[in-house]
């Protein structure tokens, strides 16, 4: 099964860092498990301490809003900002080729206020 990975949010990010780190240590071609993954997030600092998500694939969005500082568990805010930028992050997650996958994962966090 191939399956592309995209983690949103500080908590989707880590849990799809972690997924990555699995799979490498636990399957022997891990690329053909897990062709490309994503990380969004509005916090720059969150992005760069990922590890295994590839620094093309972080998408860092609501700049004008959280001026890559994050939105502070506030789920309005967090839910505007991907309304805005929606269509920027389909562009980019549409870089990849999707046609070879079997499935996508969305990994989030249900953070509270």
């Amino acid at each position: 099964m191939r399956v592309g990975v995209i983690g949103i949010g500080q908590a989707g990010g880590r849990i799809t860092d972690s997924l990555l780190e699995s799979v490498e240590k636990n399957v022997k071609v891990s690329e053909k498990v897990v062709p490309f993954s994503f990380a969004i997030n509005t916090a720059k600092s969150d992005l760069m301490g990922l590890k295994r998500v590839p620094k093309k694939n972080r998408i860092l969005i609501g700049q004008t809003t959280a001026r890559g500082h994050g939105v502070g568990l506030k789920r309005n805010v967090s839910k505007r900002i991907i309304k805005q930028e929606l269509s920027s992050i389909k562009r980019e997650i549409g870089t990849e080729e999707t046609y070879h996958l079997d499935s996508f994962l969305i990994a989030i966090g249900l953070g509270v206020e």
